[in-house]
């Protein structure tokens, strides 16, 4: 196959000797035109592929960082639970040791008051018998 500029060309040549050499240039020249543009073409067709693996690679990875630091902030989340966990346990626990620490006080407290009334006691029932004996020996 030859262009029409081409048939032109030759149909112009009287001599038909060059006439077929004109031709047969032509048409070698078409045909190299034709693979160099077909070479072009799976170029660009390899050049568009190239591009768009990379453009899916570049997705995957975008896709695999946002995955990764959802996945940090839900760890940084439930490290920040654990900790207000641990902070809300101890603050219990002080709580409960300071109520304790208020009933040992307490109970202290009323074990002195309790050792204070019976040593009183003793006193005073000493107190009345050195009385009650001072009087036996008056009388």
């Amino acid at each position: 196959m030859i262009d029409l500029e081409d048939a032109i060309d030759i149909r112009e040549v009287k001599n038909l000797k060059l006439a077929n050499q004109l031709l047969k240039l032509r048409r070698k020249k078409k045909l190299e035109r034709d693979q160099q543009m077909q070479q072009q073409n799976i170029q660009a067709q390899a050049q568009a592929n190239a591009q768009a693996q990379q453009v899916a690679a570049q997705a995957e990875v975008q896709k695999d960082q946002a995955l990764f630091q959802t996945k940090a902030q839900l760890e940084q989340m439930k490290a920040q639970l654990e900790q207000q966990k641990m902070q809300s346990e101890v603050e219990a626990k002080k709580e409960l040791m300071a109520l304790e620490f208020q009933y040992n006080m307490q109970l202290k407290g009323i074990e002195v008051k309790a050792r204070n009334q019976k040593s009183s006691r003793k006193k005073t029932a000493r107190t009345k018998e050195q009385n009650y004996k001072q009087l036996s020996k008056v009388s």
